[in-house]
């Protein structure tokens, strides 16, 4: 046997194979398929843009190496069949938010292997996560920081009207994330020596027809308003009962949306829903270069301080400089 002809014949075979394996690598990159679902799209649209624009500067460029498909709803609940339709095809990560969204699809994606990156999500009172340091079941995400801003909330509330001692907190009656906030809250109130009033409501028709009751009182029971952070802080409808029942008797409120016209509350202080985005594609590209998601650190974003200017003047309230230096915006 010519063993030099073996050698040389077995040399050829793997030099042919390397190169095969290096062009077909450079004419079949890998790509990912991305389902998005955008539940609520009147707070939270800008994070769906934050994260598919971190997603290109790290490398995944749309058309290339990863494709989207962008579900956007105004539904906080009821969006499985949305889920249902990227496991049926086969996405390799499923970005969603908000809260409620970000629950249905743990439930129906299940035991299926497609990890989740959650973002705009209350964590606390839920079972999204087992822990922020190892959230399980192939979840993670960038949560929103709804006790921290619950209780900074109401520091930056009595800083603007620090006379005012009874805070009305209206939220939605059973809603599990709120009792750690209001635990909060109430530390918070007794070391700024505030009475807090907080009231369950089924429905902003509800909440409504307790405000309108007060407006037939000689005292109407409050000096300020807090919203945390829960649906009715959220939804415009709410929001605007709140701000017209403020602005009749010029009183502060403290929220998460500033509304356009004559009704709106005082101060805000949320996340940048942009920059949630971009956290949570950080959190996407560590999966997909294989870290598992349920290993991953859930991210707490910062968050930033609006105060609208206008409306305080209208009211009558001082806004401190302070204050005002401070804030990332002033309307004015």
């Amino acid at each position: 046997m010519n063993y030099k002809l073996l050698i040389g014949a077995i040399l050829t075979v793997i030099i042919v194979a390397t190169i095969f394996y290096v062009v077909a690598s450079r004419e079949s990159p890998k790509t990912y398929n991305i389902g998005i679902l955008s539940a609520n799209q009147d707070l939270f649209a800008s994070s769906a843009n934050g994260f598919v624009d971190e997603m290109a500067r790290l490398g995944y460029l749309y058309g290339e190496n990863i494709f989207y498909d962008i579900q956007k709803t105004n539904l906080p609940v009821g969006n499985e069949s949305i889920i249902k339709k990227f496991i049926e095809d086969n996405v390799d990560l499923i970005f969603v938010f908000p809260t409620e969204a970000s629950l249905e699809a743990k439930a129906v994606v299940g035991e299926k292997g497609i990890p989740i990156v959650f973002a705009n999500a209350l964590i606390e009172g839920t079972d999204l996560v087992e822990s922020l340091q190892r959230p399980g079941d192939n979840v993670t995400g960038v949560r929103f920081p709804g006790v921290e801003i619950a209780a900074r909330r109401l520091e930056l509330l009595h800083e603007l009207v620090p006379e005012a001692k009874r805070i009305f907190i209206p939220y939605l009656k059973d809603y599990p994330t709120m009792p750690p906030q209001l635990e909060a809250l109430r530390q918070a109130a007794l070391s700024l020596g505030l009475t807090l009033i907080d009231v369950p409501f089924a429905s902003p028709q509800d909440l409504q027809t307790y405000l309108d009751a007060k407006d037939e009182l000689s005292d109407i029971g409050m000096d300020a308003i807090l919203q945390p952070a829960e649906p009715f802080a959220a939804i415009e409808a709410a929001v605007e009962i709140v701000s017209r029942f403020a602005a009749k008797h010029k009183i502060a409120v403290a929220g998460a949306i500033m509304l356009t016209g004559d009704y709106s509350p005082i101060l805000i202080n949320v996340p940048d829903s942009y920059e949630v985005g971009e956290l949570a594609a950080h959190q996407a590209d560590k999966i997909l270069r294989g870290m598992s998601a349920g290993s991953l650190p859930v991210v707490s974003p910062e968050s930033y301080l609006t105060i609208n200017y206008r409306v305080a003047q209208k009211y009558g309230i001082e806004v401190s400089q302070g204050l005002l230096n401070r804030a990332e915006e002033i309307i004015r």
